[in-house]
């Protein structure tokens, strides 16, 4: 018995981690959205509050962020939040494939392409997947 749930484990979870696609290997969590401020979808988003809810990360945010609402965003129900994987995020400006990304610090709930070194400071989030010429949602 043991063995069948070992290799159901591996056909069902690890198989695609290791060769599906990055979607198959995305990782999220559903949280409530706040009911003033909220979230938006392809954004940024944070925990705040006691019970923790999402809210859109601030300008000022340098941490924190938990990952990019991909789907549920706004002020009520639950966001689901991608917080390893592929996903689509709202760029602030020009990016370029293999930068960094961090939070912008223009456009609340933005990502920003931070260059091809590894940032000194702030919360890196990940890698940037494709290169456009301006602002816009990207991988």
């Amino acid at each position: 018995m043991k063995k069948l749930a070992a290799a159901a484990l591996w056909a069902a979870f690890l198989l695609p981690v290791l060769w599906g696609s990055a979607a198959d290997a995305q990782v999220t969590v559903s949280t409530p959205n706040a009911s003033t401020t909220g979230t938006t979808l392809n954004a940024l988003a944070k925990l705040t509050g006691a019970p923790s809810t999402a809210v859109i990360a601030a300008t000022t945010d340098t941490s924190g962020i938990e990952g990019i609402a991909i789907s549920g965003a706004g002020t009520s129900g639950n966001a689901l939040i991608a917080r390893a994987g592929q996903a689509s995020c709202i760029f602030d400006g020009a990016t370029t494939a293999g930068d960094y990304v961090q939070i912008s610090s223009t456009t609340g709930g933005d990502c920003h392409d931070a260059g091809s070194a590894y940032p000194s400071s702030g919360q890196v989030l990940g890698r940037v997947l494709s290169t456009n010429a301006s602002g816009g949602t990207y991988a």
